[in-house]
């Protein structure tokens, strides 16, 4: 069943300018910052970046440094990311649940570095070096996805134009939950459009696919490698294999 589009509701038409909502104070403690693009029927199909300071009160927003630079951008990161997916479909979200602050993390990065904010790149970036979050289907419990992940790829494969190809390739081969059904998908998820789960073999094969690597070697210092997600890669390699590298014959026994 196909969702209801901006094209379809009288009076609303999609527009690309770029809305900000700026909360303080303590009543938005329990509001989380969101990002919604023209996609969305709930934003009148407009681009809006929603941000609160949470339990912050000194949060200046006007102030273009530090935190509140980094809140911004990081929702803004979000955004080009469902835009790719044409809405909130991105599989790497999904895929580390906390996604919307690991790969953003990333794009800010990348951002900073392309409009020439050299202090602001140098502090997230060690910033981001230090941060870590709980393992998803994976053998570590902590796992520091800047630092063992995105950051070398992003190093050795391109910058900007692997993430942009990333982007690309997994809005063009991972399907949607109208195209293939044997994916797990919450009723909740399918009730807010085709979004899909990827898991850990799937997520390091389209990696790979993106930089014609083989980073299984990567990710099994990144994470930890277990049996289940030896099989999850060979079963990635088999479901989607138009995304090419040299894969070797070495197995996790």
């Amino acid at each position: 069943e196909s969702r209801v589009g901006c094209d379809q509701i009288a009076g609303l038409t999609k527009s690309e300018k770029l809305h900000v909502i700026f909360h303080t104070g303590k009543a938005y403690i329990h509001y989380n910052s969101s990002a919604l693009t023209y996609f969305d029927i709930s934003s009148e199909c407009r681009n809006i970046i929603d941000i609160t300071s949470g339990q912050n009160d000194n949060i200046t927003w006007a102030e273009n440094k530090g935190d509140p630079l980094d809140i911004i951008s990081q929702q803004f990161g979000k955004m080009v990311i469902y835009l790719y997916r044409g809405g909130k479909d991105a599989p790497t979200f999904h895929y580390l649940h906390k996604g919307d602050d690991e790969f953003v993390k990333i794009i800010t990065f990348d951002m900073y570095r392309g409009l020439n904010m050299s202090a602001e790149q140098e502090r997230f970036f060690y910033k981001a070096l230090t941060s870590k979050s709980a393992g998803t289907e994976t053998e570590r419990n902590y796992v520091n996805w800047f630092k063992d992940w995105y950051f070398p790829i992003y190093q050795k494969h391109g910058e900007l134009s692997v993430l942009r190809k990333y982007l690309k390739l997994s809005a063009a081969y991972y399907p949607t939950v109208a195209a293939t059904r044997h994916f797990n998908v919450t009723d909740s998820e399918s009730e807010q459009g085709p979004t899909l789960q990827m898991n850990l073999g799937e997520f390091v094969h389209f990696w790979s696919g993106v930089t014609h690597t083989n980073l299984q070697k990567l990710a099994i210092n990144a994470f930890g490698w277990t049996m289940l997600n030896e099989y999850q890669l060979i079963q990635a390699q088999k479901d989607f294999p138009k995304l090419s590298y040299r894969v070797t014959d070495k197995r996790v026994t």
